[in-house]
C-alpha cells in the first residue's frame, strides 16, 4: 500500500510539473507576448527621484550590472546622481493612481516601445533596454558621438518588421553643426553610422520623437516648424513631411488609431484640432476631430492617447494638473492624481504593460 501511494504521488508531482512546464512556455511564448501587447492599455511611466528607501523587493538596475557597490552611507557620487525609481500612472475612476515599479535607476528615460524602454544610465554609464514587467534588461554603449547640449540629440525606440529587430535611433547634432545618425539594433553589440538629415532640416528637438506608420518622426525645431523630419524603419533613409499647420510650442505629436497624429491649437482660443497622416508615400493630412475646450485652460499640452484612441490625456502647464478628452462623449474633465511625499511628477512617456522581449519574432 506504502508502495501504490508514493507511486501515485509521484504521478501527481509528474503531471503537476509538466502541466507548470506548459503554462511557463505558453507564458513566454513569443505567440502569447504579442497577443497580450494587443491587449495591453497605453499608461505614462516615468523615472523620479523619491527620497525614501527602497522595500527589500527593489531592483537596482545599476546594482544589477555591478555599475555600483551598495553601502547604506551616502557618498559624495551618491548625492550627484540621486537614484531615481520607476513608476507608472493608472486611471482608475477618474482618478491617476501612482504604481510605484520598485525599480531604480540613475538616468532617465529616453523613449519607449511596446512595453520596451531605453534608459539611459548616470555618468555615461551607457543606455539600458529593459522590459519593467519582467525585469529583463541589456546594456549597450552610449552613441558614440556626445552632443554639444542636451536638447541636440533625440534617440526614437521602434521595431523593425522587415529584419524583425528593436533598432534604438541616436540622431545628434555635432560641433559643426551637422546632423549625424547612428543605428543600434538591439542584440547585435554596435552603433552604425547612417546617412543623417540634410543640412539645415534640423535646429534642435522640440518633443520627444514619436513612432508610427513604420517609421521615426520629430519636429525639427521648438516653434513655427512648418514640416517633422522623418525616419523609415526599415529603409534607414530620412525625408520631411509637411504639416497642415506650423507648429507652435502646445502642440504635439502623437500616434492615434494606429497612425501619427498631429494635435494643434487653433488660432481660436479654447479649441484644438486633431489632425491624422496614414502613409509615408505622400498621403495628405486629414483633419479628424476638433476639440472645444469650454474655457478649461488654454495652456492644455497633450501627453498620450489611449491604446484604440478613445481618450487622450493632457497636462495642464499652469496648475500640474492631468484632464482628459472623451471622444464619445466629446467632453473634458480633470482627473485627481494621487499624491505622495517626496514625489516629482513628470516628465512621462507613453508606456504599455507587456510581456513582449527584444528576443522574441513578432508577427503583428
Amino acid at each position: 500500500m506504502e508502495n501504490d501511494s508514493c507511486s501515485a504521488s509521484n504521478q501527481i508531482s509528474c503531471q503537476i510539473k509538466l502541466c507548470v512546464q506548459e503554462w511557463f512556455n505558453l507564458i513566454n511564448s513569443f505567440a502569447f507576448a504579442d497577443a497580450h501587447l494587443q491587449l495591453c492599455e497605453t499608461t505614462l511611466i516615468c523615472l523620479d527621484p523619491k527620497p525614501q528607501f527602497p522595500n527589500p523587493y527593489t531592483l537596482s538596475i545599476d546594482l544589477r550590472l555591478g555599475l555600483e557597490q551598495f553601502s547604506i552611507f551616502p557618498t559624495d557620487s551618491s548625492r550627484q546622481y540621486q537614484q531615481g525609481h520607476l513608476h507608472f500612472l493608472e486611471v482608475q475612476n477618474s482618478k491617476i493612481k501612482v504604481v510605484e515599479l520598485n525599480i531604480t535607476c540613475s538616468g532617465n528615460i529616453l523613449a519607449t516601445c511596446d512595453g520596451l524602454i531605453l534608459v539611459q544610465l548616470g555618468k555615461n554609464k551607457g543606455i539600458v533596454v529593459m522590459n519593467p514587467m519582467t525585469r529583463k534588461l541589456i546594456r549597450y554603449p552610449l552613441g558614440t558621438v556626445a552632443p554639444i547640449s542636451r536638447n541636440l540629440e533625440s534617440y526614437g525606440f521602434m521595431y523593425s518588421n522587415h529584419e524583425g529587430k528593436y533598432k534604438v535611433v541616436h540622431l545628434f547634432i555635432d560641433k559643426r553643426l551637422h546632423v549625424g545618425c547612428e543605428i543600434l539594433s538591439v542584440g547585435t553589440k554596435s552603433w552604425r553610422g547612417v546617412d543623417g538629415p540634410s543640412l539645415g532640416l534640423v535646429r534642435k528637438f522640440a518633443q520627444e520623437s514619436v513612432s508610427a506608420i513604420g517609421a521615426l518622426h520629430w519636429v525639427p525645431d521648438t516653434h513655427n516648424c512648418e514640416y517633422i523630419v522623418s525616419m523609415d524603419i526599415d529603409r534607414e533613409t530620412f525625408f520631411t513631411i509637411p504639416l497642415p499647420s506650423a507648429y507652435k510650442r502646445r502642440d504635439r505629436l502623437v500616434e492615434l488609431w494606429g497612425f501619427l497624429g498631429l494635435i494643434t491649437h487653433n488660432a481660436q482660443p479654447f479649441v484644438m484640432d486633431i489632425w491624422i497622416c496614414k502613409g509615408l508615400h505622400g498621403e495628405a493630412w486629414s483633419k479628424q476631430h476638433t476639440i472645444h475646450i469650454d474655457s478649461v485652460t488654454d495652456d492644455l499640452v497633450p501627453v498620450t492617447a489611449s491604446r484604440n484612441a478613445r481618450e487622450i490625456c493632457f497636462e495642464s502647464r499652469g496648475d500640474g494638473c492631468y484632464y482628459v478628452y472623451d471622444f464619445q462623449h466629446q467632453e473634458m474633465r480633470r482627473i485627481e492624481m494621487e499624491k505622495k511625499p517626496g514625489w516629482n511628477y513628470g516628465p512621462y512617456l507613453p508606456f504599455v504593460n507587456s510581456l513582449v522581449s527584444w528576443e522574441n519574432p513578432r508577427d503583428l
